[in-house]
């Protein structure tokens, strides 16, 4: 990653922002992604299920594996969002701000609204793809729990 970004004629500040904003959304993906599966299969189901005998429906029906549904397209996803949010907001907080540092609300809000929209084009079929590949894995009993995959 650092090779690529050292290819292109970027400020360091730039370059510095893109590998961090990758890195810590790959290392939050890898920590979230259990909880977002839960979080969809909770949102999916019309089953009165508790948080915890979701998890324990995941581990029991799939394994660990289960928790990890999608977890390549979220490690494409996340970190590129933020790998383009990031430069945009920090450049153009840069070239907005006042000359003692400072930054009006309203701009701010401008500049987050315009980092964020760019980033959510950008990357938005992607997290529909993601949202649709963690969902179709979750065939249900007439009870609510999990099917196994057969």
């Amino acid at each position: 990653m650092a090779s690529v970004i050292q290819s292109f004629k970027l400020k360091e500040k730039t370059k510095k922002d893109i590998s961090a904003s990758s890195i810590s959304a790959s290392v939050a993906v890898l920590a979230c992604s259990p909880l977002e599966l839960v979080k969809m299969n909770s949102q999916v189901t019309s089953s009165n299920m508790t948080i915890r005998s979701m998890f324990k429906d995941v581990y029991r029906t799939f394994g660990m594996k289960g928790f990890y549904k999608g977890l390549g397209v979220s490690m494409i996803a996340q970190p590129g969002y933020w790998t383009i949010y990031m430069p945009i907001f920090n450049n153009l907080k840069d070239k907005y701000s006042n000359e003692d540092g400072t930054i009006d609300m309203s701009k701010k809000m401008g500049i987050i609204f315009a980092s964020s929209s760019v980033a959510s084009m950008a990357v938005n079929p992607l997290f529909v793809f993601k949202t649709r590949f963690q969902t179709s894995v979750l065939k249900k009993n007439v009870d609510g729990t999990l099917k196994h995959p057969k």
